[in-house]
């Protein structure tokens, strides 16, 4: 018997793009984007994710690369206190909220410096939406990156139109930094709020509109994370026990399906030595003081040294460990 018998396997798509050991790449999105950047980070891809926190939906996504890209920090007047005592900021997610309005303006600008930096120097930006519903500050007619549970009345929520995400997109697509490439991919989380129904429906507006954007822009490209988990995996033992989120086994298969498509033959052996530096350097002693331990240490700092010579990236030591 064959897998196939048990699964019909997703195609990855034919345009080319390849990841290799340089490649610097930024990933904004869902929660689910952050699953599979974790994972590029673990096997050595240079990758920054989500600083403003998750986005969802393609409109905040395209404000906020819209701001990094323009190298736009926080203003003193886009923070504002919450119905909960804490400072918060639109244009973020919670990870910048604050005690004070200095606070959270510091936490924002410093995860827009982070931003700008990381789409300055990206060379494949990783886009991941989740749903095309969206909520419309009610005093300002912004659309929000999160709403902080403020009260719903401050608020509109809209559904966006296929062509009207297509036409926003592209009003930034055409100044897009020429090299840079974008992958776009939909979440498989399923949004039991709005019924399995409109979930649907949001996730239909989402490729069609993504489909249009990549017709329409050789530096856009579809990766299928969507269809793989719904359509290859396709049973609950995927999900999370709430039965919305997808599993770690899913997600490590949804990546490694991106790594077959994306990774060069000389990252996947930057990769395999990045991951065994990785766990050489978490390793921690029985006896610290131990002749053993000392030699353990040395021969460690002896393989950072020569990983670092021949692939002429730094192994970040701190971060791994």
């Amino acid at each position: 018997m064959t897998d196939r018998m048990f699964r019909t396997p997703v195609s990855l798509p034919a345009e080319t793009l390849t990841i290799a050991p340089h490649t610097r790449c930024f990933f904004v999105g869902s929660c689910f984007a952050d699953e599979v950047s974790r994972r590029a980070i673990e096997v050595g891809v240079d990758a920054v994710s989500n600083p403003a926190g998750a986005l969802y939906n393609m409109e905040s996504l395209r404000l906020a690369l819209q701001r990094w890209c323009e190298g736009v920090l926080t203003a003193e007047s886009e923070v504002f206190e919450g119905v909960d005592g804490l400072w918060h900021s639109r244009w973020h997610s919670s990870v910048c909220d604050g005690r004070d309005r200095e606070e959270c303006l510091m936490r924002c600008r410093q995860a827009d410096e982070i931003g700008i930096e990381a789409f300055r120097r990206a060379d494949v930006v990783l886009v991941t939406a989740g749903t095309n519903r969206l909520y419309r500050h009610r005093a300002t007619g912004t659309v929000v990156a999160n709403c902080h549970k403020q009260p719903a009345a401050e608020y509109v929520e809209e559904a966006q139109r296929v062509e009207e995400m297509v036409e926003a997109w592209q009003s930034m697509l055409n100044d897009w930094p020429a090299g840079k490439r974008v992958v776009f991919t939909v979440s498989p989380y399923r949004y039991a709020k709005y019924g399995m129904h409109h979930s649907h429906l949001a996730k239909a507006a989402l490729l069609l509109a993504i489909d249009e954007l990549c017709r329409r822009f050789p530096a856009c490209v579809y990766f299928p994370a969507y269809e793989i988990v719904l359509d290859e995996l396709r049973d609950y033992r995927f999900y999370a026990p709430d039965m919305l989120h997808v599993s770690p086994v899913a997600a490590d298969y949804v990546w490694q399906r991106f790594r077959s498509w994306t990774f060069s033959p000389q990252m996947e052996n930057f990769a395999t030595e990045w991951e065994k530096l990785r766990l050489r350097v978490s390793h921690r002693p029985r006896v610290p003081d131990s002749p053993a331990w000392q030699r353990f240490e040395e021969e460690t700092l002896a393989a950072i040294r020569r990983f670092e010579a021949q692939w002429g990236r730094m192994f970040l030591v701190d971060s791994q460990s």
